[in-house]
């Protein structure tokens, strides 16, 4: 895989996709802020065969460092199996959470209902990852316009927008 191919692919999921109103997400855009982000040169994207995937999304856990706001990683679909992506991100998110940090991901083989948006971008596998208190804090404005309400069941972070102030469910 070519790193500026994955860029211009991403960019182009951006603008065409994830900045476009969606009935899915109660008419607001997929991911609102993802094109300024793109913008403002706080994403950082790489590139990983897919049997490096899991390992690099536990070391960027391990040694974040705040110099990008989110952290985009692209593998060949054909390198990991959907199943195994779900699992380990599921698994790597119980760890994460300690350190305040998130991960998600996009399969273009998945079928697994709880996984499919249609905003997914379709060529690559993409795992991110971010604070979870930047996520939660960008999601409670979204939170409030019911944005998560078809889509619930694939952030399991919205979780922590049930919380009071008290920190308590």
């Amino acid at each position: 895989m070519n790193v500026e191919d994955v860029k211009e692919h991403i960019r182009q999921w951006v603008k065409n996709t994830l900045s476009v109103p969606s009935p899915l997400f109660q008419n607001l855009p997929p991911c609102p802020y993802s094109r300024e982000a793109l913008l403002n040169n706080k994403v950082d994207i790489r590139c990983v065969h897919g049997s490096d995937l899991l390992e690099c999304v536990a070391e960027m856990g391990r040694t974040w460092d705040d110099s990008h706001e989110l952290i985009l990683v692209a593998a060949d679909p054909d390198t990991i199996e959907p199943e195994e992506l779900i699992a380990a991100i599921g698994k790597s998110n119980e760890l994460l959470e300690t350190a305040d940090l998130v991960s998600f991901f996009d399969h273009p083989r998945c079928t697994n209902p709880k996984y499919t948006v249609t905003s997914a971008n379709g060529t690559y596998v993409l795992v991110g990852m971010q604070r979870l208190e930047n996520f939660v804090r960008a999601a409670q404005p979204l939170y409030k316009k019911k944005y998560f309400e078809k889509v619930s069941k694939q952030f399991s972070v919205v979780d922590h927008l049930n919380k009071d102030d008290s920190g308590r469910r």
